[in-house]
């Protein structure tokens, strides 16, 4: 899961020296992990007010060296703490633990007054094992059982963690041991520089899933075997920091100069603290036809062209920068982004195919010297990034507080299917059998297909403020139209024929909101209400009646700005066995609604309700009874289980810029694909904000444990 704890909401906050203030009315960056933003405390502060939740405003003092935080929400362990001038550039303050109370204190020594917006987070990494110096771990793998090896490079111990955490120790090896990897007999390769030097135990040794362990290839006595990997037809690969070279061995132990190139070289002549020798090619990782290798030194990704027959091509610098000064282990993901280890900056930094870098995690966050990374092998854990902190350079301070360890850092990636500018702001979202997916543009009323080839046409128009949409059992498109200007003659449920003909189909009362539109599993239409507090029920004529009016699907009552001059309640639905849920976004709640036999609704309840719900738009459920609600003010996606448990999937840092609704694939190979739209209806209102309108899909089994 992205979240450990679902109840506690981050924050923007405003502070003066010496003053407490609740939070201002300012929105945060999208790009942060669920940073909780002012308009959903202002938003929250309602809520309190109709249901007496617990409240969420949260104040902030400064005493001139430190600022305190006080959440009045649950508190979790532990949070990360930044501040900003300007909502846009934030520096990190570091990772603090509350009170049983919740307050947070951490130091501020910036004593800037222009800094004075603060937010606080969920650290990003989550550390599973801390180690004592002097076992300070370089090497990483995980095996198919979920277990965790780790080099040892002082001791040269091979240690082995259980997926329960439980620790022991496999293998012995010479000191001086780096990169692993674990071959197709569940055997482990590690790199070995034997200090003192040895030239019969230099290269890479093979550890027996019984822990014995031996040499296996011996490299050049003046060679630096640093990383250790199998391409994905099973041939070892093992880099060389000194001699800028990557050599290739067989399954027989003979190795040979796979390449050598300048551009694998480090810097020449390296001054202290640098170590007093080169390093170079570091951290490898192939993806499809290329290899790819870190330049420690020089801060570079080289790339290499795998030839056919399997030899090296000519290899170029795909990227380098500022970011990239140290870097050190590398892998890919499934989908072919590249995670570095900068074991100089306490970096993790994902590198994607076009060349785009974005830090995912850095020192504030609990890293410090990461050296080595790995995905996990088990279903759950293949978005699962898992690191060590080295700690070299802490370890090497005086009165440093050295954190070595094991890590885990989330990296779901959800993927951008279409982008729209502006005034195009997708509200609705629904799928056909053939793959084709339907967006309403809120403004301009038009419905737009997207085929399952990225083609983008107009499908059919209605009038503006257009909202949820629905897939007739014909293959009609059910519009949720409130139009602008008012026209009760057009107000309620259009129909759109698969040639696009576009007609009212239901007339709903002039002073309601329709939202959602579904069918239940018997065909039948209903139609969510986010004003008036109902649901509709309509009937294959288009007659309309109420199905279910409640206080719990009303919105809350005198909503102030920047929340809309109305209120919204009910909005997105699902239903689930004999049961429909509703989101009430103003609430933050789930509701509950029992359908009786007769189909008719029985008595409503809150399901579940809290932080993670304050601005819940859209709902889908999965083939498992997980609701998957799409919160359209703190962009996040958030699954419910059926025990009420509830993670965030997806947030603002993954692409999300206020989804509103969201649905699953209709074919067999898309059972697991939730698609969703960015209405980006907040960025959008923000004069000089990067609004990202867009269709986007995730894999609900990437996060799935």
């Amino acid at each position: 899961m992205k979240k450990t704890h679902a109840s506690t909401p981050n924050q923007v906050l405003s502070s003066t020296p010496g003053k407490s203030l609740n939070a201002e009315s300012r929105p945060a960056s999208h790009h942060c992990r669920a940073w909780l933003t002012c308009l959903l405390a202002n938003l929250t502060a309602v809520v309190a007010q109709a249901q007496d939740p617990v409240a969420l405003a949260t104040s902030v003092r400064h005493d001139g060296t430190n600022v305190e935080l006080r959440l009045t929400s649950p508190p979790g362990p532990r949070y990360r703490v930044e501040t900003s001038s300007d909502l846009k550039t934030w520096q990190a303050l570091g990772i603090t633990h509350p009170t049983a109370t919740g307050i947070l204190t951490a130091p501020d020594p910036l004593m800037d007054p222009s800094y004075r917006f603060y937010r606080v987070a969920v650290p990003r990494a989550e550390m599973l094992v801390t180690l004592a110096p002097p076992n300070l771990p370089e090497g990483l793998v995980m095996d198919g059982q979920g277990n965790a090896y780790l080099s040892m490079v002082l001791t040269g111990e091979i240690r082995k963690i259980a997926p329960d955490g439980t620790q022991s120790k496999l293998a012995h090896a010479p000191s001086m041991v780096a990169g692993l990897a674990v071959g197709p007999s569940n055997e482990i390769y590690a790199a070995v520089a034997p200090q003192p030097a040895d030239p019969s135990q230099h290269g890479i040794w093979r550890i027996q899933p019984d822990g014995t362990a031996s040499l296996f290839a011996i490299l050049p006595p003046d060679s630096m075997p640093n990383d250790v990997v199998f391409d994905a037809q099973g041939h070892l690969f093992a880099t060389d920091s000194i001699g800028g070279r990557i050599f290739r061995i067989e399954a027989t132990g003979q190795a040979s100069i796979w390449i050598q190139s300048p551009l694998l070289v480090g810097a020449p002549n390296p001054q202290p603290p640098h170590p007093p020798f080169p390093i170079g090619a570091n951290g490898l990782a192939f993806v499809g036809t290329n290899a790819f290798v870190c330049n420690t030194d020089l801060g570079t990704l080289v790339r290499i062209p795998v030839n056919d027959d399997g030899s090296a091509g000519t290899s170029e610098v795909f990227i380098g920068g500022a970011l990239l000064g140290g870097a050190d282990g590398l892998r890919a993901d499934a989908s072919g982004n590249l995670y570095v280890a900068n074991v100089i900056q306490s970096l993790i930094v994902r590198v994607t195919s076009d060349r785009t870098m974005e830090v995912i995690a850095d020192g504030s966050d609990g890293l410090d010297s990461p050296s080595s990374l790995c995905f996990g092998n088990l279903p759950g854990q293949r978005t699962r990034l898992f690191a060590v902190n080295y700690a070299t350079v802490s370890a090497s301070i005086p009165g440093a507080n050295p954190k070595p360890g094991l890590l885990r850092i989330d990296t779901e990636v959800v993927e951008t299917l279409a982008v729209f500018p502006p005034p195009n702001l997708p509200e609705g979202l629904a799928m056909d059998a053939q793959g084709n997916a339907f967006l309403s543009m809120v403004l301009t009323g038009e419905i737009r297909k997207i085929a399952p080839d990225g083609t983008q046409s107009k499908f059919a128009q209605v009038p503006s403020m257009v909202a949820g949409l629905a897939i007739g059992p014909s293959n009609d498109i059910y519009a949720a139209v409130a139009p602008q200007p008012a026209d009760p003659s057009q107000h309620g449920i259009w129909r759109i024929q698969p040639n696009g003909t576009a007609a009212p189909f239901a007339i709903l009362p002039p002073d309601s909101m329709p939202n959602d539109v579904v069918f239940d599993a018997q065909g039948r239409l209903f139609a969510t209400d986010s004003i008036g507090g109902r649901i509709f029920r309509i009937d294959a004529e288009g007659q309309t009646s109420v199905w279910i009016q409640s206080p719990l699907l009303a919105g809350a009552p005198n909503p102030q700005p920047p929340h809309p001059p109305f209120p919204i309640g009910a909005n997105g639905l699902a239903f689930v066995g004999t049961n429909a849920f509703v989101c009430n976004t103003d609430l933050g709640t789930l509701v509950q609604i029992q359908v009786n036999p007769d189909g008719s609704a029985g008595t409503p309840e809150v399901f579940t309700g809290g932080a993670l719900l304050g601005g819940a738009d859209g709902l889908r459920t999965d083939g498992n009874g997980n609701l998957y609600v799409a919160n359209v003010i703190q962009s996040l996606i958030v699954r419910v289980r059926p025990d009420r448990a509830m993670e965030v999937i997806a947030d603002g840092l993954d692409g999300l810029d206020s989804p509103s609704s969201l649905c699953f694939g209709t074919s067999p190979s898309q059972g697991s694909q939730l698609y969703l739209v960015n209405y980006a209806t907040i960025s959008a209102s923000i004069p000089g904000a990067n609004p990202k309108p867009a269709l986007l899909k995730y894999d609900t089994e990437s996060s799935n444990k």
